[in-house]
């Protein structure tokens, strides 16, 4: 009896650390690790999670934020395969791992903080790759500035204009400014904690989400800055799969098709045929959805061919915008 003691406080011991753990509540994910950490003044938590429910900006939004309301102090990683996830704790590399590892998320209630950041580079969401969303409002709205300079406006009683309010923002990160918000050319670096005189605003989709960029002059450039750089932070606004869709038709050209009976692209099978000399050896392994990317169609198929008696797999990119390809690449 004597030495079954140790043992029995042992397991009482584990019994109480496993029932001071919080598991979160709800459905349409499971916990893959969950820790529990604890300072002189504070309890965090550490999840990862296999989420099972619709992939899209919206619901997985309202999922975190059901997560984040469980706990005062939580960092959050989502993730849509269970394979990919052991891989990456097991440091063992692994291309899934870019499409399956979609949301990484904090919610701090001593930091002031709550937010979630899109992590997939590869599948429905790529293009919110590195973006984040704000889920509680701790930030201040928009000020009205009264003893700064005019930009567009000009006074003119004639017609109401009595006096003139300039919007500024103030710059939450070090984050580029760029000609366009569609551009990948950085005029110049905006230093954070900067305010900055707000000459222009326009709402610019990216993916399902709608952001607000601002027109700004900053170190002898004028050129635009997301909204989500900033501490007064837009409205988050999600739009549906049909909207998003017929906004970027509108922009890029319409979606690239398949043809419902072989599963083909045409406008990519059309380019193999006119540009492969071997084309008649190719055998088509997958063909893949397309998606948006820097306001392009990307197209991805993969196929076999044989090169001079020898069989070779290729994994290809098309991109495709006002329904020409533009652009191929190996992925």
């Amino acid at each position: 009896m004597k030495k079954l003691l140790p043992l029995l406080s042992v397991l009482l011991l584990i019994s109480c650390v496993q029932e001071d753990i919080q598991q979160p509540v709800g459905s349409d994910f499971e916990v893959l690790n969950i820790e529990r950490n604890q300072t002189d003044i504070l309890i965090y938590y550490n999840l990862d999670i296999l989420y099972t429910g619709k992939v899209d900006s919206e619901s997985l939004i309202k999922k975190v934020k059901e997560i984040h309301q469980q706990y005062s102090e939580l960092n959050m990683t989502i993730w849509l395969s269970k394979e990919s996830y052991k891989n990456k704790m097991d440091g063992v590399f692994d291309s899934s791992i870019d499409e399956n590892f979609i949301v990484k998320s904090q919610s701090s209630w001593s930091k002031k903080i709550d937010y979630l950041e899109w992590t997939q580079f590869f599948g429905e969401l790529e293009d919110l790759n590195g973006k984040r969303a704000k889920l509680v409002s701790y930030k201040t709205p928009l000020k009205e500035k009264r003893d700064s300079k005019p930009y567009d406006l000009k006074k003119d009683e004639k017609y109401g204009i009595k006096d003139i309010i300039d919007i500024t923002v103030t710059t939450n990160y070090n984050c580029r400014l760029l000609p366009d918000p569609d551009s990948n050319q950085e005029l110049t670096r905006i230093p954070e904690n900067t305010e900055l005189v707000v000459l222009e605003s326009k709402d610019v989709q990216q993916g399902r989400l709608l952001n607000k960029w601002y027109k700004v002059y900053y170190g002898g450039y004028t050129g635009w800055t997301s909204g989500w750089n900033m501490k007064e932070e837009p409205e988050l606004r999600v739009l549906s799969y049909e909207e998003s869709m017929k906004n970027y038709e509108k922009k890029i050209g319409k979606k690239p098709t398949h043809n419902p009976l072989t599963g083909k692209l045409p406008i990519i099978d059309n380019w193999l045929k006119k540009n492969k000399n071997n084309y008649k050896t190719i055998k088509y392994r997958q063909w893949y959805e397309p998606y948006v990317i820097n306001n392009q169609w990307i197209c991805r198929v993969q196929y076999d061919e044989e090169i001079g008696g020898i069989k070779i797999t290729s994994d290809m990119l098309f991109i495709v915008r006002g329904g020409e390809i533009i652009n191929v690449s190996e992925k």
